[in-house]
């Protein structure tokens, strides 16, 4: 409000204005409201915010929080789109050349009606906003609390920050899909497909956040002319570059490109500390090592420590698979991170620095071909636990990336590699049923791993396994089952070319570029 007070004051009216004629609530007196509801009253909250493209935009939300004591968690789940389902669902659009739109839906959760009693009150200046939009409405409702303006009033639709609000929406949204002839991806909720004209109409969304294509560009219009007879005017565009949750997405040339320019530069730009070095890689070889007398930072670094990594591992699972080895390192360190951390994080935004402009490019051969690398390091960290490195691809460049400490210690690297193998198999599994799903034939699902011992217990189960083998649980010989039932292809791969490696250790020069063009998806994969 203080750095656009005209602007920023216009978009709060502006959303006030939107909530009156949607009637979100109704004012209500005080004296009404029982001692059990009063203590469950909600505030109000509204968040302004600057777009990208320079607009002021605000958005009214309810502190649900006190609700939480309240619900079961699953009767106020948040189901949003995969980030996987996305990337998946957008490599295919880009190979079918499909045309794509990207539209946000304006009060998306205020269409769906609130089920249960909900009271919020809408205090000091906000109060006064609201009271300027509908003066005879809410002016007698008008009254004070500690010397700030108050207006009571009872929700009739699903305002954000209720907790079941998304919820509601979603139901909202899909049933409207199925009435239509759409049919939910049973492997995510948030993806609808249906036939039009011999082609697949997908929709994809995330809250409020709506992508959807299809090859004719008609069908498309004609689907959105469908959406806003429902929501309202959308907000959005058709065509071959999108920004969609955060991610730069080029649809050009058949393949997909990602990027998150803007995000990382922010995260630079955020970081106080001095990151004038060039790092030509994201590590060291000592990543893993640890102090034996480490030296904490204070609170206050910790703090922008803990941020700063969840912010680069957010970006990092959508656009910057290379980072995540040493960002797993670094999210194990967030609850006391010491002097040598700190500087591996200083090390790693630097390298973000001199690499932002790469993109991660993705691509599908049409072979119908899964292809997963995975991997494993043994003993590799300080409390001798292995890690997992594993990457999946339908042609160039990874569209499933996975660096990760195991859970439990082994006695051999063939027993690493067998819990590798483990750690990824759910991902291995729902990839394939997802892609089933969506009508995408795959004729082989192949698993690459450079471990011949590892193997044989995979193909083999408790056949293959020795006196120094016997103790492993038999959990991880559910691969078997895979393989035995045609799910699943196992072969042998190199070591020089298993891209699963990468993000096992920390790695440096020429194999490092090597594997990180496989990877961002500027060479094939071996």
């Amino acid at each position: 409000m203080k750095m656009f007070p005209k602007d920023a004051e216009d978009a709060v009216v502006a959303e006030m204005q939107q909530l009156h004629d949607m009637n979100v609530f109704k004012p209500i007196h005080k004296s009404t409201l029982t001692e059990q509801e009063r203590r469950q009253v909600l505030n109000s909250i509204i968040f302004v915010k600057e777009k990208r493209s320079g607009k002021i935009k605000a958005r009214a939300c309810a502190d649900g929080r006190p609700q939480r004591a309240t619900y079961d968690k699953y009767d106020a789940s948040l189901l949003t789109v995969k980030t996987e389902s996305v990337i998946l669902t957008s490599v295919i659009e880009a190979a079918e050349d499909r045309a794509i739109g990207v539209y946000d839906i304006p009060g998306a959760f205020l269409h769906s009606k609130l089920e249960e009693i909900v009271h919020m009150k809408i205090t000091g200046i906000l109060a006064g906003f609201l009271v300027s939009v509908a003066p005879s409405v809410y002016a007698p409702f008008l009254t004070k609390e500690k010397d700030q303006d108050v207006v009571y009033v009872q929700l009739t639709r699903a305002l954000y920050g209720c907790l079941k609000s998304a919820l509601q929406f979603w139901k909202h949204l899909s049933g409207h899909l199925k009435l239509r002839g759409y049919k939910l991806n049973p492997y995510d909720s948030c993806v609808a497909n249906r036939n039009v004209e011999g082609s697949q109409l997908t929709v994809v969304w995330h809250v409020d956040d709506i992508k959807i294509s299809h090859v004719s560009h008609a069908v498309l219009s004609t689907e959105l002319t469908w959406l806003e007879s429902i929501y309202g005017p959308l907000i959005g565009s058709i065509g071959k570059q999108h920004t969609y949750l955060g991610m730069d997405l080029d649809f050009s040339d058949k393949k997909l490109k990602v990027s998150m320019v803007p995000y990382f530069q922010d995260i630079i730009n955020d970081f106080p500390e001095d990151i004038s070095k060039s790092f030509s890689t994201p590590a060291g070889n000592h990543l893993f090592d640890e102090s034996e007398q480490p030296v904490l930072i204070t609170e206050h670094k910790a703090k922008m420590f803990h941020h700063t990594v969840a912010r680069i591992l957010w970006g990092a699972m959508r656009a910057r698979p290379d980072l995540l080895t040493t960002l797993s390192y670094l999210t194990c360190k967030v609850r006391a991170p010491d002097e040598d951390d700190f500087k591996k994080l200083i090390r790693l935004i630097c390298y973000i620095k001199g690499t932002i402009e790469l993109p991660l490019i993705m691509t599908t051969d049409g072979s119908r071909v899964v292809k997963w690398w995975v991997d494993a390091s043994f003993g590799t960290r300080k409390d001798m636990r292995s890690q997992t490195g594993a990457v999946m691809s339908m042609g160039t460049g990874s569209l499933y990336s996975t660096s990760r400490k195991q859970k439990l210690n082994t006695t051999s690297s063939t027993e690493a590699e067998l819990v590798a193998v483990n750690d990824v198999m759910p991902q291995i599994i729902w990839t394939r049923q997802f892609l089933l799903s969506q009508g995408a034939e795959v004729t082989h699902n192949i698993l690459y791993q450079d471990n011949q011992s590892a193997m044989l217990l995979e193909k083999n189960g408790v056949v293959s396994s020795s006196r120094k083998t016997r103790h492993i649980n038999i959990r991880f010989f559910f691969i078997k089952d895979c393989i035995s039932a045609g799910e699943l292809d196992l072969q042998y791969c190199p070591t020089d070319q298993m891209v699963g490696d990468f993000f096992t250790k920390p790695m440096q020069g020429k194999k490092f570029f090597f594997f990180r063009k496989i990877i961002m998806g500027e060479l094939e994969n071996a």
